[in-house]
């Protein structure tokens, strides 16, 4: 994903021995078919279900469809589709779509579109996002004279209980102020 929603999708499939329908009778057609898409995902990321829009593009090879067994066929092609993708977890889904293809390049045959619909399971490489950062930890003040002042910072540590005492932990000195008044 580059974003929660928008998603690069390189993807490659193979075809073998796939029965071909062509006016040559040729009946074992086989091929692959590599495709880039930028992927918009609807709804909140996460487990459940999103929908989705598709658009990129496509190159097809398909060899052995002349009834010679010398024929091949390449096609650069525009795709569009859409979909639905059920999330296990964070990565892994399975997902349903319907694809549209249009040839960028004129055919023999005047055929420039074709459209596929499919079911497939994924999984979305990069993990999981990363945990936020735990919060900051307050040190611990270790007081063992429980004179109110911890102990990395009490110049007296062994002050007797009950006895006030300043910032240091020392006993406070008193001073006494004495105003006469006529």
């Amino acid at each position: 994903f580059l974003t929660d929603d928008v998603e690069l999708a390189l993807s490659y499939g193979e075809y073998h021995d796939v029965r071909g329908t062509y006016e040559t009778g040729n009946k074992k057609v086989h091929g692959n078919l590599a495709s880039l898409d930028a992927i918009y995902h609807f709804g909140t990321p996460g487990v459940g279900l999103r929908p989705y829009v598709s658009a990129g593009l496509a190159h097809q090879n398909i060899t052995n469809i002349n009834s010679d067994s010398q024929g091949r066929q390449q096609m650069t092609m525009a795709n569009i589709g859409a979909g639905l993708k059920y999330y296990f977890t964070e990565n892994f889904f399975a997902k349903a779509s319907l694809d549209g293809q249009y040839g960028l390049e004129k055919r023999d045959n005047g055929h420039q579109g074709e459209w596929m619909a499919g079911l497939g399971v994924g999984f979305n490489f990069g993990g999981s996002k990363a945990a936020p950062a735990p919060e900051p930890v307050a040190d611990v003040c270790s007081d063992s004279d429980n004179d109110g002042v911890c102990d990395n910072v009490d110049k007296c540590p062994d002050t007797p209980a009950n006895v006030t005492v300043d910032a240091n932990g020392c006993p406070a000195v008193a001073e006494v102020v004495r105003v006469q008044l006529d």
